[in-house]
C-alpha cells in the first residue's frame, strides 16, 4: 500500500484547516495542499473556504482542467473509505457523478 492509497475518513481530513496545514477531498481523493496555497492561480482563499471538506463540487464548477487535475496527484495523501465515497469511481476522467446529498447531478467528462 502506497501513501496515495491510504484510507483516511473526512472526520481527519476536517482537521486540517488552515494555512499552516490544508488538506480537501476532490472526487474521493485526499490532498495537501498546503505547499501550492501561495501558488494556486485563483488565489489561496477559495482554497481556505474549501480547506478541510469536500471540495469536488468547487474544483469542478470552475472548470479546471485535465492538466490541473493531473498536477494536484502530486499533493495526494490519501482516498476516503468506501462509506464515505460520493462519486461511482474514484478515477478521475472516467467519473459519471451523481451526488444525491444535494440533489444536483454533475458530469464530470474532461
Amino acid at each position: 500500500m502506497t501513501e496515495c492509497d491510504r484510507v483516511i475518513p473526512l472526520d481527519v481530513v476536517s482537521l486540517h484547516d488552515s494555512p499552516s496545514d490544508c488538506w480537501v477531498v476532490v472526487f474521493d481523493r485526499v490532498y495537501d495542499i498546503t505547499p501550492m496555497l501561495h501558488e494556486h492561480p485563483g488565489g489561496m482563499e477559495i482554497l481556505l473556504e474549501n480547506a478541510g471538506r469536500d471540495a469536488s463540487l468547487a474544483f469542478q464548477g470552475v472548470g479546471h482542467s485535465r492538466a490541473a487535475l493531473a498536477a494536484l496527484r502530486a499533493f495526494q495523501v490519501g482516498v476516503l473509505p468506501d462509506a464515505e465515497r460520493i462519486f461511482s469511481s474514484a478515477r478521475p476522467g472516467h467519473l459519471q457523478i451523481a451526488r444525491q446529498a444535494s440533489s444536483a447531478t454533475l458530469l464530470y467528462t474532461p
